[in-house]
């Protein structure tokens, strides 16, 4: 018998709600992990000022904590330099984001794809690019979880 994938997403997560295994925010503060991977010849560069404006971002908004671990939410950002079929030009970067919603059921821990959208960027707008990235992430997944656990208190 096969079984599609959309019925099986969809009984974890009623199996979820029902059980009631979200994990909750701490101190009225959402728990927020930052995964950032950079594909890029000046790589380590790019991630460390890239991590540096996401946090930045992320910290000016007053009910989040970045964490490294029992997050409520994972922002997870994979940046690729855009690059000319020769290589010798650079057209900045791609970035893909995604929010990730972890799931404890019984013993097991995954993570539940929330959303994604991507993002074009030079060096140069990589400060005002991570500003929307995190207004991005702020109204389609922590903004969700605010409104869950208002409503659940």
């Amino acid at each position: 018998m096969k079984s599609n994938p959309i019925t099986l997403i969809f009984v974890v997560i009623v199996y979820v709600v029902l059980n009631n295994q979200f994990i909750y925010p701490q101190n009225n503060k959402i728990r927020v992990a930052l995964e950032i991977e950079v594909d890029s010849k000046s790589s380590s560069y790019i991630e460390e000022r890239l991590t540096s404006f996401l946090k930045r971002e992320l910290r000016s908004l007053n009910d989040v904590e970045i964490v490294e671990t029992n997050e409520n939410i994972k922002l997870s950002i994979m940046a690729m330099e855009n690059l000319s079929r020769t290589g010798e030009y650079k057209y900045g970067f791609t970035l893909s984001v995604i929010s990730l919603y972890p799931i404890k059921c019984n013993s097991i821990f995954a993570y539940s794809f929330w959303g994604s959208t991507m993002f074009t960027s030079s060096e140069d707008a990589l400060s005002s690019t991570s500003e929307n990235i995190v207004a991005w992430f702020d109204h389609n997944s922590i903004e969700i979880m605010r409104n869950y656990y208002k409503k659940d208190k």
